[in-house]
Order: structure tokens, then C-alpha cells, then sequence
């Protein structure tokens, strides 16, 4: 985890982590950003935060949901899916720094102690340009800037960054895959709200009920089923297993952080229709609901991929409703 967020695929600006790296090093990312991975990396660090205390492990779980609800939440609170990794036809175009850009946007003090954190150099990183990333302590860092201790480097780069940001944003974005899938955005409500209850973060759990009540409303079938995606108005295709288990273990997480009884209520509706419409004769869930169009095989997955196995999920969300709910037979 400290190798993740010190390196490339961070993003040190905007919060949020690129799909994986392309070298040993956590250096140099493939620039596209995940919605999937970015909600199980929010718990991941805010359980290292838990499990640790260090302040640099908050600090990734702050901009990395502050991240989601700027650039990823839809004006109906959902989440989109990705964003790609290029801008203007360049892989990484909008990300990757030059030191003369710096000391264009930034005052002397700033610009030196943001060079020399984030590793900017006249010969870069990769490809002759620089991956923003924090190779050295900040204890070091500021030794050798001569500057006091690791508050006075922070005093110059907690401002540098929202500059450099806001310099960003003036750059042409990565385009934006703004359809809405309702197992990664389950996914991302939980996330949202355990990390809103682990650090008390009101903004963050409001934000997970409001999408939780985005899916339950727009994402319901006639018949009471999930759809699974929905994208300029057109919602369509049934749900797959990870899309009830995954909205189904969220809406606990949800009610667990304070939302209302009524997330408890939709999490057992979602769990007794998979339970009909998935489960097989000898154990485990389907992938594919017993009325989905006819295949050759209808699978059930046990392993983990770059998602969690939907039959372990919901495992995890039918026996945590079996205690709250004291339906033993869920468990």
C-alpha cells in the first residue's frame, strides 16, 4: 500500500489511482481510472488507517473519495465507470509535468519544494516528461530544502497542489465513461460509507445513501429485478449476480454508517430475489439469473479477479442481514 500511494499510479493532484502500473517500481501507470478499483482501494487504505494510524493513509482515503464525488457522481448522485488514459491522442498527456510548467504556475518557494517532493526533472521520469510521485521521506525532502521540518514542506506544498490542480483542470480531460453499472457502484457505496463512518465524514455518507437510492429507484426492474447499467436515459440488460450481491452488501454498509432502517429493508428485498433467481440446487449462486437468455454453461465463480467473486459478496451480505435481520435461515 505505501509503495501504491507513494508511486505513479496515485494521482497526488486530483486523489484517485490509475488502473495498474506498468513497471516494478509503481512508477509509471496505465493512466485510466477505474471506478472498481478506486472503491476497494478506499477500503483497503481506510482499514490500513485503522490497522496502523498513519496520517498518510488518510490522507489517500480523503482525496481519494473527495475524487470520486467531484469528478466521478453523476448530477443524479451515481457513479460513472472510468475515465480513459488519454487526452488529445497522448497516453498520460494530462497528468505528467515538465519543472518550466511549474515555475510557470507557481511562486519560487512553491515550485522548488513541489519539484523536489514530486520528483520533477529537466530529464523527467518517463519519456522525457515527469510522473508526479513521492520517492524520498518528507523528512528528507525537507532537510535539503533547508526548510525547518516536515510542517514548514507541507506549509508550501498543501498550497502548491491546489494551485497545480486548478492549473490542471485547464489542460483537455481525459474523456469520462459516464455510463452507470450497478455492481461497481455498489462497490463504491460501500466504500463511501464505511469510510464515512470511519472517519466521521458526513459528506461521504450522505453521499453513499444518495446513490444507494439512485440504484434501488432507477435500476429496479418492473418485475422488482436489477437492470445493470443505465447511460443517457437508456437503462436495460438484467443484472448479473455481482450487481445483487454487491448493491445488496453496499445497502448494509449504508445502514451500518446511519443512513435509516430503510437500507436494511432494501438490502433483505435484493437478497431473497437473488436468492430466488441465482441459487443453484447444490450450493453457491449462478452468475446469470435462472430466466437469462439460454448458455452453453451458467457459471459460478469462486475466485477473485479485478472484482471480488460475486459468490463470496454475497455470502458476506446475506450472513451479516442474517443477524440483523435474525433470519437464521439467511445465515
Amino acid at each position: 500500500l505505501d509503495g501504491m500511494s507513494a508511486g505513479g499510479m496515485r494521482d497526488h493532484l486530483g486523489g484517485g489511482f490509475a488502473r495498474y502500473s506498468t513497471d516494478e517500481r509503481w512508477l509509471v501507470p496505465h493512466f485510466e481510472k477505474m471506478l472498481y478499483d478506486n472503491a476497494q482501494l478506499a477500503r483497503v487504505y481506510a482499514h490500513a488507517y485503522q490497522f496502523e494510524g498513519e496520517a498518510e493513509d488518510a490522507r489517500v482515503v480523503r482525496e481519494l473519495c473527495d475524487y470520486v464525488l467531484r469528478e466521478m457522481t453523476s448530477p443524479e448522485g451515481a457513479f460513472y465507470s472510468a475515465t480513459d488514459a488519454d487526452s488529445e491522442g497522448v497516453e498520460g498527456k494530462f497528468f505528467v509535468w515538465r519543472p518550466g510548467e511549474i515555475e510557470a504556475i507557481l511562486p519560487p518557494d512553491q515550485a522548488r519544494a513541489f519539484c523536489a517532493f514530486y520528483d520533477v526533472t529537466e530529464p523527467g521520469n518517463w519519456e522525457g516528461v515527469s510522473v508526479l510521485h513521492t520517492p524520498r521521506a518528507r523528512e528528507d525532502v525537507a532537510a535539503d530544502l533547508g526548510l525547518a521540518d516536515v510542517d514548514a514542506l507541507e506549509a508550501l506544498l498543501e498550497p502548491a497542489r491546489a494551485k497545480m490542480l486548478a492549473a490542471r483542470g485547464e489542460r483537455v480531460a481525459p474523456l469520462t465513461d459516464d455510463k452507470v453499472i450497478t455492481a461497481w457502484n455498489g462497490l463504491m457505496v460501500g466504500a463511501l460509507a464505511e469510510c464515512g463512518r470511519i472517519f466521521d465524514e458526513p459528506r461521504w455518507r450522505e453521499a453513499a445513501a444518495r446513490a444507494a437510492r439512485f440504484l434501488c429507484a432507477e435500476m429496479r426492474r418492473p418485475d422488482g429485478g436489477l437492470f445493470r447499467t443505465t447511460r443517457a436515459g437508456k437503462t436495460h440488460l438484467d443484472a448479473y449476480l455481482e450487481d445483487y450481491a454487491y448493491l445488496c452488501d453496499a445497502l448494509v454498509d449504508v445502514y451500518e454508517a446511519g443512513q435509516g432502517v430503510a437500507f436494511l429493508t432494501w438490502a433483505e428485498e435484493l437478497a431473497d430475489r437473488m436468492i430466488a433467481d441465482f441459487a443453484a440446487d447444490d450450493g453457491a449462486f449462478c452468475a446469470t439469473a435462472h430466466d437469462h437468455e439460454s448458455l452453453l454453461l451458467r457459471m459460478r465463480e469462486g475466485q477473485d479477479g479485478a472484482v471480488p467473486n460475486p459468490n463470496a459478496v454475497a455470502a458476506r451480505a446475506l450472513t451479516r442481514l442474517s443477524w440483523h435481520l435474525g433470519r437464521d435461515e439467511l445465515r
